[in-house]
């Protein structure tokens, strides 16, 4: 059995593989991901580290971007510059889309 394999369990099936070990005495508290890990070990099946799926993120400096582009925003609207009031208001847009899709990341020992 491959680890793959083993994540596309159930929780039930886990468990049940689980209790076939007589070391393993509280397979029923068990989360999914601990027993993943659990029979992994027993299995002999390396767990290698999760790969970085989200891009590291200077949250600091995406915020000061916003405001940058806040007061242009601003500015232009004052100025009667609809076009690049619009344009600094998408960008407002897209950074703080880009902060809401930045997760922090967390690598799984293996």
């Amino acid at each position: 059995m491959e680890l793959n394999e083993l994540e596309k369990l159930t929780v039930v099936k886990l468990r049940e593989m689980a209790m076939e070990y007589e070391d393993i005495t509280t397979a029923t508290a068990m989360t999914k991901e601990q027993l993943v890990d659990v029979l992994c070990e027993k299995l002999g099946i390396e767990r290698k580290a999760e790969v970085e799926v989200a891009q590291s993120v200077d949250r600091a400096g995406v915020k000061k971007q916003i405001k940058e582009f806040k007061a242009q925003a601003r500015q232009a609207a004052t100025n009667g510059d609809k076009a690049m009031a619009k344009r600094m208001r998408r960008k407002v847009h897209r950074e703080k889309r880009q902060l809401r899709k930045s997760k922090p990341i967390v690598k799984k020992a293996s």
